[in-house]
């Protein structure tokens, strides 16, 4: 998949993925444990600037600008609230997959 994904990105933000599998770079301390670069699962991250924030009944759909290529996310509201997501904000898409479909025409 990081393959696939990589070929759409500039050079920079694959480095980035390349250099920090696992990790979230640049990551701010918390202001409530002081942690500072939070380790995760999840084998790719990728840094992006929200374009577009929609929320619905509960569940919101954030775009995210990664290197050119748009990435959708579908989190609660609430989760868009505590994280103060909005357009032009940089974010973090992290994405953990489980399976990997595939179709045909």
């Amino acid at each position: 998949m990081f393959e696939q994904i990589s070929r759409h990105l500039s050079s920079d933000h694959a480095y980035n993925i390349a250099i920090n599998v696992g990790r979230v770079p640049g990551m701010k301390q918390h202001p409530v444990t002081g942690i500072g670069e939070m380790k995760i699962s999840a084998r790719n991250v990728l840094k992006g600037k929200i374009v577009e924030v929609t929320k619905g009944a509960t569940t919101a759909h954030v775009r995210i600008d990664v290197g050119g290529t748009m990435v959708t996310s579908s989190i609660t509201n609430a989760a868009v609230d505590e994280l103060k997501l909005g357009v032009g904000k940089d974010a973090y898409a992290v994405l953990k997959a489980s399976d990997v479909m595939i179709g045909i025409d």
